[in-house]
């Protein structure tokens, strides 16, 4: 993906190819990017031109339900504790703050 080509170009220190994966992750962000770009977009938040385009990307998701509930997924599955969860009562949570969230962030 996009996110493992720009984690490779930060290691090897090519700007150009940094400029280069920041703008394809901006045009081909979706359900199924999200989770690793941001990912990746969190690692390399030292650089200027990721913070740009994770804030510019972020502002995306958080007035897309579909991709801020992929995100808030994949955040519930780091949360094993040893102790059981319910799911649906989890969703359920999680649904409500995401309608919530999405009408106070993007004034709908």
């Amino acid at each position: 993906s996009w996110g493992d080509v720009l984690r490779m170009a930060d290691k090897y220190q090519s700007d150009a190819v940094i400029k280069l994966c920041l703008a394809n992750m901006r045009c081909t962000l979706s359900v199924e990017t999200v989770v690793p770009y941001f990912g990746a977009l969190n690692k390399l938040c030292h650089l200027e031109a990721v913070k740009s385009a994770k804030e510019e990307m972020w502002s995306k998701v958080k007035c897309n339900t579909e991709l801020l509930r992929k995100l808030v997924d994949s955040v519930g599955q780091g949360l094993e504790c040893g102790q059981p969860t319910s799911r649906r009562g989890l969703g359920n949570s999680v649904g409500a703050w995401l309608a919530r969230a999405t009408q106070s962030f993007c004034g709908n």
